[in-house]
């Protein structure tokens, strides 16, 4: 069979190149033994051949478990060229291992292997299993198609459990074959087949990955993980499992407690309260990333927060509504994906979130807090949570709910610039750059950079080489819908380019669009992640004796994706520029992605133009 699917595959080595294939998955199997709520073992075959070196990551390995709840056991693998040559053997010893993560400690660990083939194409065969105990939270997922570019040939998930236990599934963006029965031990059994998957290409505005690639979820029906018991029956009983992980977990020091008592003594509001609990995280507090305890699902004790002063989302979160609860503040711990804005409301599936929020449901006023972040202004919906699917743990179970977003015309990003030309061509400018709503984290940065980096930052917004930038000032608003601002001077000894008695200045002294989006032959939906506008205001003084020749022409352009206009003025020696670009929320067939681009044509085309003046 082998030999076979390699002739095979060199018969279609023609059509997979123009298909832009960089990779086959040609056998994806996952068999499952579901033993019992704390055991279970996963047999693993990969076979994947890669075209070109742009296909290369698809043939690297990645075993990622977790210490004392899984362990690898029997490991074998291979390398062959494309006539079925062995080029080598893999063994476990030749795996790399490694504890090692982004979080200051983690109960993850990792084995890898990375190929590095002597010509392409090339085939990488793996074969392992997987042991696990101490409970099982979550089955193995299927996801067959990893990676842009790749097709595959023959994916099959098996699960077989012993009897009296139960299982769900779920299928996203495919119609897979699907078996059902009972086993020979009187268990339930799953067969799934999802084979012929045809390669999935990587666009620009593309929806997210897990809208658009085949996978499939499965779960337990009910678990017990790290000594607890829980239900993915329902989203209340799974928030009711989290819920039990904190229990016991909010006792805070009676000295703590008076002490933070004495400093809100003075609060006329709750909110005053809640701000003055942020402003303890921020001053006593750092975010460390500590994934230990029930597989890294358990908060640490507030006391413990308290003590060290540091800790994860889940710790910081926990900590402060420990601090909230000894005020008689009610708040809850919450739930939410990052990098996802919706989760599968009908399937539950605690893997679905990565990220822990406090919400405070304040009278009139539901605050959300970050409290990894609580520098933030108290309330701020950054980009990684604004309109983001969550799951609200309280004590009555887990409850579903979307947190709100900063509208279109909230999120806004306004440059206004004055330009004084000389006889010479030199220039002085200034400029103040605004943003807010969900526009404000893109700025917010810029008061803990040092000056140097500062004025690198605002020499890299302008299209002015070797500018000199001075007079920076930055400032920001807080309250109600957050915004702040930066402001500067820069002067440029060469600005315009002349041509006799005429001066060729630059439309705008902004960075443009560096390159238009690919055309029109568009495979997928456009997605707008955030409706956004950007508005530039500019004036151009022009030195005494000087008339325009050529002024630009006002452009209108409006589609239900993006709108465009600019407006250009004189009066008497000065050129005013107004332009304004919108994008609307939403997702868009790919039918309008002509729409989008004409849009950004419009855009690249004023960016790259000029007002014509000569001295008269």
């Amino acid at each position: 069979m082998k030999n076979f699917l390699l002739s095979l595959l060199l018969l279609i080595l023609p059509f997979i190149a123009a298909a832009q294939v960089y990779s086959v998955v040609e056998e994806y199997v996952t068999d499952v033994r579901y033993i019992s709520k704390t055991e279970m073992v996963c047999k693993e075959r990969r076979v994947i051949t890669v075209l070109d070196k742009r296909g290369l990551s698809a043939a690297n390995l990645l075993i990622s478990l977790n210490k004392g709840y899984s362990t690898l056991g029997r490991f074998s693998g291979s390398m062959t060229d494309s006539q079925g040559t062995l080029l080598c053997k893999i063994k476990k010893s030749d795996l790399e291992y490694t504890e090692y993560s982004e979080m200051l400690a983690d109960d993850a660990c990792s084995y890898f292997y990375t190929c590095e083939p002597p010509h392409y194409p090339f085939t990488v065969t793996y074969e392992w299993e997987e042991k696990h105990c101490n409970g099982i939270a979550w089955l193995p997922t299927f996801v067959p198609q990893g990676n842009s570019n790749q097709q595959v040939y023959k994916a099959r998930y098996h699960i077989e459990a012993s009897p009296g236990l139960d299982f769900r599934y779920k299928f996203f963006n495919v119609s897979a074959n699907v078996e059902e029965g009972i086993g020979d031990k009187g268990g339930r059994v799953l067969d799934i087949c999802m084979d012929s998957l045809p390669a999935l290409h990587t666009e620009p505005l593309s929806p997210a990955s897990y809208e658009i690639f085949p996978h499939a979820y499965i779960v337990p029906a009910t678990f017990v993980f790290g000594g607890y018991n829980g239900s993915y029956e329902t989203w209340a009983a799974y928030g009711s499992w989290l819920f039990s992980l904190m229990e016991d977990r909010d006792v805070l020091p009676q000295n703590v407690v008076a002490e933070l008592k004495q400093k809100t003594a003075s609060c006329s509001t709750p909110r005053e309260k809640v701000q003055v609990v942020c402003d303890i995280l921020a001053a006593t507090t750092r975010y460390v990333s500590i994934q230990l305890g029930v597989g890294g699902m358990q908060p640490a004790p507030a006391a413990e927060v308290c003590r060290t002063g540091y800790g994860d989302c889940k710790a910081l979160v926990n900590y402060a509504r420990a601090m909230l609860g000894e005020l008689g503040i009610e708040s809850n711990y919450v739930v939410i994906n990052t990098e996802r804005e919706n989760i599968t409301r009908d399937f539950v599936n605690g893997s679905q979130f990565n990220h822990a929020i406090l919400q405070v449901p304040l009278d009139g006023d539901t605050l959300w807090v970050e409290c990894t972040n609580p520098t933030l202004p108290l309330g701020y919906l950054h980009d990684g949570i604004a309109g983001h699917d969550a799951l609200i743990v309280t004590a009555m179970g887990g409850k579903l709910c979307r947190l709100p977003s900063y509208t279109h015309s909230q999120t806004v990003q306004q440059n206004n610039v004055a330009i004084a030309l000389a006889n010479d061509g030199s220039a002085t400018v200034g400029m103040q750059r605004e943003c807010s709503g969900a526009k404000y984290e893109g700025l917010h940065f810029f008061s803990k950079l040092t000056k140097v980096e500062q004025r690198d930052y605002l020499r890299s917004c302008l299209n002015m080489p070797n500018a000199e930038v001075t007079a920076i000032s930055y400032n920001e608003n807080r309250e109600g819908v957050p915004s702040c601002a930066v402001t500067c001077l820069a002067t440029v000894a060469r600005y315009v380019t002349k041509s006799g008695s005429r001066f060729f200045v630059p439309l705008n002294p902004l960075k443009g669009v560096s390159q238009l989006p690919a055309g029109d032959d568009r495979r997928t939906d456009v997605v707008i992640k955030s409706g956004t506008v950007y508005v530039d205001n500019v004036e151009i003084v022009l030195p005494d004796g000087f008339m325009v020749e050529s002024l630009l022409q006002p452009i209108n352009i409006s589609s239900s994706i993006a709108s465009f206009e600019v407006d250009a003025v004189q009066d008497g020696n000065v050129v005013r520029i107004s332009q304004k670009l919108s994008f609307n929320k939403g997702r868009y067939s790919k039918e309008l992605y002509a729409e989008l681009r004409s849009v950004v044509k419009a855009l690249y085309d004023v960016s790259a133009s000029k007002v014509v003046v000569r001295k008269q």
